[in-house]
């Protein structure tokens, strides 16, 4: 937790989300509201608004099946309301990382999500619709996905290097609409996470 050092948030495969508020010493499952059923069982990412830390977000599914929904809490993780599902414009699949825009307006946040095998995805409403943000990207297997420090519109994704096509990374200066070869292609490598 942003704030309170004693509250600790785990995301596991085939449990869910597990909440300490004791620093680590006991854990509760907090699931409610997840749906469908097959997704309530793994959570796989989750990001604090920056404003509010008892408003967060965190993505849902199955481990063995690339499905998945993303969910928003305003009770600090305790209970969820789905927002991220093919009805607001996200694909099912498994979605992770999630990453929220620090610099957007609290009213209108900005979240940005990997959809496995199905590529990025943003949201300018707090995660109440989404768009693909694909353009030029050599092929949509992206491993992880990260935002510009100092820049909140660069976004920066890994590719992976499979059949869809040769592992890269990629860079967009205008918040997911483009995207340019940084490296045109990396030695064969199945990256799982940068920074």
């Amino acid at each position: 937790h942003p704030r309170d050092p004693k509250r600790l948030y785990l995301g596991y495969y085939d449990i869910g989300l597990l909440i300490s508020t004791d620093g680590g010493a006991t854990f509760g499952r907090h699931m409610q509201g997840v749906a469908p059923k097959t997704c309530a069982n793994s959570c796989l990412a989750i990001a604090f608004d920056p404003d509010d830390p008892e408003h967060l977000w965190a993505s849902f599914g199955q481990w063995h099946e690339n499905e998945g929904v993303v969910g928003e809490s305003s009770d600090g993780g305790r209970t969820w309301t789905m927002i991220g599902m093919p009805e607001t414009g996200l694909p099912t699949a498994r979605h992770r990382p999630l990453i929220v825009d620090a610099s957007s307006p609290t009213h209108a946040r900005r979240l940005y999500t990997v959809a496995e095998g199905r590529g990025v995805f943003a949201s300018g409403d707090g995660g109440h619709s989404w768009q693909a943000r694909n353009t030029a990207l050599p092929h949509t297997d992206i491993r992880d996905l990260a935002q510009g420090p100092r820049d909140p519109t660069t976004l920066i994704c890994a590719l992976g290097d499979n059949k869809a096509g040769p592992g890269a990374l990629c860079a967009s200066g205008d918040a997911g609409h483009s995207w340019k070869p940084i490296n045109p292609a990396l030695p064969p490598a199945d990256i799982k996470a940068m920074v």
